[in-house]
């Protein structure tokens, strides 16, 4: 399972799991832990005093940006790969992160509001 955290610039975090592991509450504050370490976290906790939170369903894919747009291209790169041990699948998703160029991460970012407005519009119900 490959867990990752990014926004506008670029890759922030990214972890891959063993096959048989699940992303359990202790995995997971582990890797917050992580992340928190890889950013200023304490800029991050200031920025949240000025946010707007919107209503959206509890979970819709349409409005996770890694499932419709980084998982998507990973997705057509990995198509083309053979990767058999753990270690060429890191070493293949870092380069991967690596050359993926600053604009990629900022469309997948800035196509939130069209994707929440799409979503609102159909009733929270996914869409193509």
């Amino acid at each position: 399972m490959l867990c990752v955290w990014w926004d506008m610039n670029g890759m922030i975090y990214w972890e891959l799991l063993g096959s048989k592991s699940t992303l359990a509450t202790a995995v997971y504050s582990q890797q917050l832990d992580r992340v928190a370490e890889a950013t200023a976290y304490d800029k991050i906790d200031q920025s949240f005093k000025s946010w707007v939170v919107l209503p959206h369903p509890v979970y819709n894919p349409d409005l996770a940006s890694s499932d419709y747009h980084l998982f998507q291209d990973l997705q057509l790169e990995l198509d083309e790969q053979h990767l058999e041990k753990d270690e060429d699948v890191k070493n293949w998703l870092k380069n991967y992160f690596d050359q993926k160029p600053r604009i990629f991460f900022e469309r997948g970012i800035r196509s939130l509001p069209t994707k929440w407005a799409q979503v609102m519009y159909n009733n929270g119900e996914y869409f193509e």
